[in-house]
């Protein structure tokens, strides 16, 4: 039986913008159509290196992270324990 050493992307999406001065964290801006935590989230997805994702975010966005997540079926996240 082969065993391996897993690898873990982190993920730091929990700032609240103060510095950028947008009303939406910029994890949460639209570029080229997808929010910059979705680009993110794809490269991450889409790593042969990577197997598996935590993502870090602040309470005051779960529900708008979640619904990024439910929409584009990330399969790497690591669910919240």
């Amino acid at each position: 039986m082969e065993s391996y050493i897993k690898n873990y992307g982190i993920i730091l999406a929990s700032g609240a913008g103060s510095r950028y001065k947008s009303d939406v964290p910029k994890q949460f801006v639209k570029i080229a159509g997808k929010t910059v935590l979705e680009h993110t989230l794809d490269i991450f997805e889409n790593s042969a290196y990577i197997d598996a994702v935590i993502l870090v975010i602040t309470p005051d966005y779960r529900q708008f992270a979640e619904e990024i997540l439910l929409k584009n079926n990330f399969k790497k996240i690591v669910p919240r324990r």
